[in-house]
């Protein structure tokens, strides 16, 4: 196929998007840890920002994998 060195490209920037999103989400639960442990957040304001973080990362995991070009 002639696309097909295109779409291994597409790819290889999909999982490269992954990678630095889920790092984010990584670092901005070390934050959200570290304020808890300083009392700056109550514990259920650190599962709210959690939950949000796990969830901003699912969704942009999943739009990004869902993106396939369709053959009419």
């Amino acid at each position: 196929m002639d696309n097909e060195p295109a779409a291994i490209e597409a790819a290889e920037l999909t999982e490269e998007q992954k990678a630095a999103e889920y790092e984010k989400v990584k670092d901005d639960v070390k934050a959200a840890e570290l304020a808890l442990l300083q009392g700056k957040i109550t514990n259920e304001q650190f599962n709210a920002i959690l939950d949000a973080d796990v969830a901003k990362r699912d969704a942009n995991t999943n739009t990004s994998t869902n993106k396939q070009p369709v053959d009419e």
